[in-house]
C-alpha cells in the first residue's frame, strides 16, 4: 500500500525531473515541449486550486505573453 507521503514524493520528483528537462531543453532552444505541458498544467492548476483555466494558444496560436487564461 502507499502511503501518501509516499505519493507526494513521487509527484514532487516527476515535477522536479520535469522542470530540469525544460530548463535544459530551452537552453538549446527546444520549445516544443513546452507546448505538450501547457495542457497538462493548466489542468493541474484547474485540479488544484479550482480554476477554470484555459490554453489560449488553442485559439490563437502562440497568445503574445499569456498562454493560460481564466475568465472573471
Amino acid at each position: 500500500m502507499l502511503t501518501r507521503g509516499k505519493l507526494l514524493g513521487d509527484i514532487m520528483e516527476g515535477l522536479g525531473q520535469l522542470n530540469f528537462v525544460l530548463q535544459t531543453r530551452n537552453r538549446l532552444g527546444l520549445y516544443d515541449l513546452n507546448k505538450c505541458c501547457e495542457d497538462f498544467i493548466k489542468d493541474l492548476l484547474n485540479l488544484i486550486y479550482g480554476y477554470n483555466l484555459s490554453n489560449l494558444n488553442e485559439t490563437r496560436s502562440n497568445e503574445p505573453g499569456l498562454d493560460l487564461g481564466d475568465e472573471f
